[in-house]
């Protein structure tokens, strides 16, 4: 078949649209694009409402390395129908830094604990600041579990140890409780007389 001018104008004028099907029909090379290069904040906000939800959450996961600037399109993530892409986003807002609070205290109101459990993980990598702080006890009163066991654990990173008591590793008394009394009997109290109890030394193995 010869090629005329026509014929040759028509399929230069194609190949835009044969790209972007091929794009379309292919979001794992989207995906890897946004994996391997520097994409901009425009380009993952765009990827945030691709029709393959693989490529939605990966842009959700890499958009708060992007700071600042990547606050509104973090948003838009923050309310996507997929789930996965909620918690993407929230679980890495901990990259904004005391920045990121508001958008963290957002996504700790989601109706999905799998998008609040991701929030607090988020507080966990940000400045311990009262703001922060606040937070996290407030997510150890939430409705689900899995919440408030990562909220306990990162209050408890929240705090430092500032000094140390030392402790004389002879002079302590033990002894076994197969009955299981000892709760009842107060061996815990202060004024408990242990004088019958056996030694042992600590900073050792004992048994």
């Amino acid at each position: 078949m010869r090629l005329t001018p026509m014929r040759i104008a028509m399929a230069i004028a194609l190949l835009p649209l044969t790209a972007g099907v091929a794009s379309a029909q292919n979001p794992a090379a989207d995906r890897m694009r946004l994996l391997r290069g520097d994409p901009s904040v425009k380009v993952l906000a765009e990827a945030i409402d691709h029709d393959d939800p693989l490529v939605a959450r990966t842009a959700a996961r890499l958009l708060p390395a992007k700071g600042t600037k990547a606050r509104m399109p973090l948003g838009r993530a923050l309310r996507h129908e997929d789930m996965l892409v909620r918690r993407s986003a929230a679980m890495n807002l901990g990259a904004l830094g005391s920045e990121g609070v508001e958008l963290v205290e957002r996504a700790l109101r989601d109706r999905d604990e799998l998008v609040r459990q991701g929030a607090v993980y988020a507080l966990m990598q940000m400045p311990k600041t009262a703001e922060v702080v606040e937070l996290l006890e407030r997510a150890r009163e939430d409705g689900a579990q899995s919440v408030r066991n990562a909220a306990l654990l990162a209050t408890r990173s929240a705090y430092q140890t500032v000094g140390s008591i030392p402790l004389p590793a002879e002079g302590w008394r033990f002894r076994l409780d197969p009955d299981r009394v000892g709760r009842d009997e107060c061996w815990f109290a202060a004024d408990l007389d242990d004088s019958d109890w056996d030694e042992i030394a600590i900073e050792q193995a004992w048994q």
